[in-house]
C-alpha cells in the first residue's frame, strides 16, 4: 500500500487517491513510520497545516527521535505567546 500510494502522489489528479490509500495502509498498520511521514509531507505540501502537525507528531510518538518529523513539528508549531511586558504585569486588568 505504501507504494502504491508514493505511486499515485505524483499525478496530481491522483493526490486523493493517495490519501485515501495511505490512510487505509494506516488502519492496518497504525504505527508504520514510512505510512505516517508520506500522509504528513502530503498534508504539508498540500498546505493542510494542522493536519501535517497531528502527523508528523503520530511520527514523534512511534518514533520519537526521527529528525525530519521533529524539524517539521518545529517549523509547523506555531510560536509561544510573547511573555508580558513588566508594565502590563503591573497595571494588567485581571
Amino acid at each position: 500500500r505504501l507504494g502504491l500510494g508514493r505511486a499515485l502522489l505524483p499525478n496530481p489528479n491522483w493526490v486523493k487517491r493517495a490519501e485515501e490509500v495511505l490512510q487505509e495502509l494506516l488502519r492496518l498498520a497504525p504505527k508504520h513510520v514510512e505510512g505516517l511521514m508520506e500522509l504528513a509531507l502530503l498534508y504539508h505540501s498540500s498546505g493542510l497545516k494542522s493536519r501535517a502537525l497531528a502527523m508528523f507528531r503520530r511520527v514523534l510518538e512511534v518514533e520519537p527521535e526521527n529528525e525530519q518529523a521533529l524539524l517539521r513539528v518545529a517549523e509547523l508549531e506555531p510560536p509561544p505567546p510573547p511573555e508580558p511586558g513588566m508594565l502590563k504585569k503591573l497595571f494588567g486588568r485581571k
